[in-house]
């Protein structure tokens, strides 16, 4: 925060910069092999955290409502039992719509069509046709550079120093939620993680992100269980990702930006579910039952 307050947008880019070159030394240096000492009931907890965190971010979209903000997810969940706002029937039906899409579509059909996105073409069909007066994702810029964007001139040669302990703490988050999500991922498919390499991947992108505009970013678990959910099976699935992307910037932006909220809110909220590793939870619960 104090870095904000002081250098600004600059000061985030910088450190971000910094973060991603101390990133990818870790990943050449080999210490991401680490990762093997995290407990398997950490990794449980981390992913059902971020699922709840999740889950609980999208019910202002799928209510159609707008709630005061909160502190925290758990503020945030216990607010909704307060009251003080009306759910919007038309953003539950159309969320409604996507989270039966992905319940009902048979399993061996997902890997041909993925549910969650017959289910978002559903739900924006149907918005368009009944024109529903509820949130869409709106206008989406196409371009690669933002207007706002870090550049050499820019970086405050003599304060470096202050930009040290900041670009060390997103280091550590960067890879612990990188590493985390890589072993998640290895648990959801059985492919062995290689750490070192998705920490040189995770360095060398921040390290090019402050250039186009972009914060420190690292992977994501919910982004990451919805390829292999829908049937992703090796790293293409990256790749082609971003390249689906990068199209639908281009060419598919002024429909994509007909997309309801509520939709894509349903596709969120069942991914958080399936996120869960719910036999690892029973077996630690079935354990710490047996020890009492």
């Amino acid at each position: 925060m104090l870095l904000v307050q002081k250098y600004g947008l600059t000061g985030i880019w910088v450190a971000g910069l910094m973060a991603g070159i101390f990133l990818t030394i870790i990943g050449l240096l080999r210490l991401g092999r680490f990762i093997a000492f995290i407990p398997s009931p950490v990794i449980t907890g981390f992913t059902s955290g971020i699922a709840l965190i999740i889950f609980i971010g999208q019910i202002d979209n799928f209510l159609g409502v707008k709630t005061t903000g909160a502190d925290s997810a758990a503020l945030k969940f216990i607010g909704y039992f307060k009251g003080g706002f009306t759910p919007d029937w038309h953003a539950i039906t159309l969320a409604g719509i996507v989270i039966l899409t992905m319940i009902l579509w048979p399993v061996k059909w997902n890997a041909k069509f993925p549910a969650s996105l017959l289910g978002i073409i559903l739900a924006t069909v149907l918005n368009a046709a009944l024109n529903w007066p509820v949130k869409m994702i709106g206008v989406i810029p196409q371009t690669l550079f933002l207007a706002d964007r870090m550049n050499f001139s820019m970086i405050p040669w003599a304060n470096l120093g202050d930009f040290v302990a900041p670009a060390l703490t997103i280091t550590a988050l960067g890879a612990i939620e990188s590493l985390l999500c890589g072993a998640v991922g290895s648990n959801m498919t059985g492919i062995r993680l290689q750490a070192n390499q998705e920490l040189i991947a995770q360095g060398l992108g921040n390290m090019l992100i402050p250039f186009f505009g972009g914060v420190p970013a690292t992977a994501a678990i919910a982004r990451a269980s919805v390829g292999i959910k829908s049937g992703g099976q090796t790293r293409l699935v990256s790749i082609i990702h971003a390249v689906g992307l990068l199209l639908s910037m281009f060419v598919l932006a002024p429909l994509m930006a007909r997309i309801p909220l509520a939709g894509l809110a349903g596709v969120l909220m069942v991914t958080a579910w399936r996120m869960n590793e719910w036999e690892g939870i029973r077996f630690i619960l079935a354990t710490v039952s047996k020890l009492r």
